[in-house]
């Protein structure tokens, strides 16, 4: 494969952390996840996927009304210059309920999104990626980008799609242990109903090397976005995606609402 489209996942792909508290410290990180910059309508909007943020939720099924905070991971390992290795990050959208009685909302579970910060000063770099050889395959300190709105393309059954980022190892200490992730050669299985894409891994999947790595862009190998990974399935080696189209149009719905998003 050609090592660009590794290095262009990679540089797109940011590593977010869930804590409670004022504070990031070793007891009050709650879990990892992943997700991604988009430039789109004169703005820039950082996704995730929502249960990164209120896994509770997910498992009873309703909301909880219980908010953690989000930071980004900055990768800065200069301390002193930088207050912080992680960006807070707030002002979340996502629904409001499971059971809503309008028909167009279940269709958008999972989906998250905040509007960017216009005061962000520092800059989010990469750590250095490595194939199972530990060569470098990406040099640690480049500058991430945002995934421009041209930059996105609908799932197709011929093409094979991507993954990287960092499958978490430990969070008992704040000298957190990540591991390189790259998935590639992913294929396109099927299309479910509310318009979610199923890709097949050609590897078994196990869900103890994918953690962490929900919210994360998924790429076809024309550098194209076309999703967020969701979910994984360790029973049959498939993958949920929400397409990059169904969270453009949870966007523009929001921004309806409230003009100033």
């Amino acid at each position: 494969m050609d090592t660009s489209i590794i290095e262009h996942a990679w540089r797109t792909s940011f590593q977010i952390v869930v804590y409670k508290g004022n504070s990031i410290q070793d007891d009050s990180i709650i879990s990892f996840g992943s997700g991604f910059y988009l430039s789109y309508n004169n703005n820039v909007y950082f996704i995730t996927a929502d249960h990164v943020l209120h896994y509770d939720d997910y498992i009873e099924g309703k909301r909880l009304n219980q908010d953690y905070h989000v930071a980004i991971v900055t990768n800065i390992a200069d301390k002193g210059k930088y207050e912080s290795i992680y960006v807070p990050t707030s002002g979340f959208y996502c629904i409001d309920r499971f059971d809503s009685q309008c028909p167009e909302l279940p269709d958008f579970i999972d989906i998250m999104f905040a509007k960017a910060s216009d005061k962000i000063t520092c800059p989010f770099l990469t750590d250095k990626l490595l194939d199972d050889s530990c060569n470098e395959i990406v040099n640690a300190g480049l500058e991430k980008f945002i995934i421009p709105a041209s930059n996105i393309s609908d799932v197709s059954n011929n093409k094979k799609y991507i993954i990287t980022g960092w499958c978490l190892q430990d969070i008992s200490t704040m000298i957190v242990k990540r591991k390189n992730a790259i998935w590639c050669d992913l294929e396109y299985q099927e299309t479910k109903i509310g318009e979610d894409i199923i890709l097949k891994s050609p590897v078994s999947v196990k869900y103890s090397a994918w953690k962490s790595l929900s919210g994360s862009p998924v790429f076809n190998y024309s550098k194209k976005l076309i999703g967020m990974l969701v979910e994984v399935n360790d029973n049959d080696d498939t993958l949920t995606v929400i397409p990059i189209h169904k969270i453009l149009k949870f966007i523009d719905l929001c921004s309806k609402v409230k003009p100033s998003i």
